[in-house]
């Protein structure tokens, strides 16, 4: 009997350790970085997502990539992972890497991590938009969307469109806001002008090392208005202790001459 409990109770364990193992790899904590609009009838235009915490690399089959035209109806629908063509996946899930999905193999000589069929990926140039979201068809549930140019369509979480994209542009993400050398939520304002501007940075595929660097609290006490330097005033506390002393003293001494 006894020995029947404690096999029960390991496998528990086991259970619940395989649980939170799993519980804590997902995929809705990245963010759009990139997108890159192509008039390439090969493709060539793809979408490079940018995780902001470890374990969020499992996309395969869980997330779409959805993109709409200037008036807001949706252009494509790509589930990622799926469909011909080859998918190297996105093996690393660190904190800070990235995951390329495309309609060419290697596009900007940079190899996709998912390969989507060129009918599944298509941007609009100039004007549109894209969104990464949960595989939950016919429901759209976003996780992150950006819109740009004269977009006129209602998208959650995309707000006022950036700066026109045209046909071989692309269009980043700014990481300055909240730690300043690392992806974080606060980089997310819901505001495509606000957040995105147009860049020449290459894309970054799943293999290639992060540069970005997470920002550490320094040790110590925190700063405050009164105390900046976040240092502990002990000095004058000492010295006012000290006076006093000596003044108690002094007294005393008057106090036995006066006898």
């Amino acid at each position: 009997m006894i020995r029947r409990l404690v096999l029960i109770a390991s496998l528990a364990t086991v259970a619940a350790l395989a649980w939170c193992t799993t519980a804590s790899a997902s995929y809705h904590e990245n963010l759009i970085r990139q997108i890159h609009p192509s008039s390439n009838p090969l493709g060539g235009e793809w979408v490079e997502l940018q995780a902001y915490s470890a374990g969020q690399n499992l996309i395969s089959g869980n997330a779409v990539i959805r993109t709409f035209d200037p008036s807001g109806a949706q252009n494509s629908l790509y589930v990622i992972g799926s469909g011909p063509g080859p998918h190297p996946g996105s093996p690393n899930g660190q904190n800070q890497r990235t995951i390329l999905i495309s309609s060419l193999f290697q596009p900007s000589g940079v190899n996709a991590d998912f390969v989507a069929p060129v009918d599944n990926l298509q941007m609009t140039g100039q004007d549109g938009a894209v969104c990464f979201s949960y595989n939950n068809s016919p429901t759209y549930t976003p996780i992150d969307c950006v819109s740009y140019g004269n977009f006129t369509g209602t998208l959650p979480s995309a707000g006022t469109p950036a700066v026109a994209t045209p046909f071989e542009s692309t269009l980043e993400r700014s990481i300055t806001r909240g730690c300043a050398t690392a992806l974080d939520l606060a980089d997310d304002t819901n505001n495509s002008s606000a957040d995105f501007a147009l860049s020449t940075n290459p894309p970054r595929n799943n293999a290639a090392t992060p540069t970005e660097t997470p920002c550490t609290t320094p040790p110590g006490n925190p700063a405050s208005p009164i105390n900046p330097a976040g240092n502990v005033r002990q000095r004058k506390c000492k010295k006012k202790h000290k006076r006093s002393a000596e003044v108690a003293k002094k007294k005393k001494c008057k106090k036995k001459k006066k006898r």
